[in-house]
């Protein structure tokens, strides 16, 4: 008799310290968050319903202003590009990329007589 008690209350100790932690069973964390907020917290998260004339508003005020969003980007985008290109222009206007005797150099290579010529190492011609 004693035996049958003792596993019997063996068996409801066990049930007990596993069913309150049901959080392993759980599929992922979110389901976890929920069952421990408090019911006040749950019912924050759940949005107002709004009727067809307030949602129609409220999604052309949100689409506006995210184009608007797009827009502001986009010329933003455009006046780096301009600086961009005057910077770039104002490089390739210096006589190192204008000048065809320049032609892989930084300096222009100096004009020897035809005996004293040397194969150029970065353009590989003879100066």
């Amino acid at each position: 008799m004693y035996k049958s008690l003792l596993k019997s209350f063996l068996v409801l100790l066990m049930f007990a310290g596993i069913f309150p932690s049901m959080e392993s069973f759980a599929q992922n964390s979110r389901e976890v968050e929920v069952r421990n907020m408090p019911a006040q917290l749950k019912d924050q998260g759940q949005q107002k319903k709004l009727s067809k004339k307030q949602a129609k508003k409220q999604l052309k005020k949100s689409y506006s202003a995210y184009f608007n969003g797009l827009v502001g980007e986009y010329e933003d985008r455009m006046q780096a590009n301009v600086k961009k290109r005057n910077s770039l222009a104002k490089e390739y206007s210096k006589p190192q990329y204008s000048d065809p005797s320049y032609f892989g150099h930084k300096k222009a290579p100096k004009k020897r007589a035809n005996g004293k010529k040397r194969k150029c190492k970065e353009c590989h011609m003879w100066h």
